[in-house]
C-alpha cells in the first residue's frame, strides 16, 4: 500500500510507529550513508508492506545529491 492508503488502512499503533521509525531512518541513511535523497515526497512513491514490516521507495528521477557537504 502506498503511503496515502496507509492513512486508511487498518494499521495498529504499533505498525504506525514502525513505519514512521522507518521513514525518518531512510532518511538519515539517505542523507549520511549514501549522500543522495529521493526528493520527491509524492505518497504514490513510498510503499509499505505491513504484513512483511517492508518500506519500498520508487521513482529517484527527482532525486538530488546535497548543495553542503554534511561531515559526521
Amino acid at each position: 500500500m502506498n503511503l496515502e492508503e496507509c492513512l486508511t488502512a487498518n494499521l495498529t499503533q504499533e505498525q504506525k510507529n514502525k513505519l514512521g521509525e522507518k521513514i525518518f531512518n531512510i532518511l538519515l541513511i539517505q542523507l549520511f550513508d549514501f549522500g543522495y535523497m529521493q526528493t520527491d515526497p509524492n505518497p504514490a512513491n513510498f510503499f509499505y508492506e505491513p504484513d512483511r514490516d517492508v518500506f519500498n521507495m520508487i521513482d529517484f528521477g527527482a532525486g538530488t545529491f546535497p548543495i553542503i557537504k554534511i561531515s559526521p
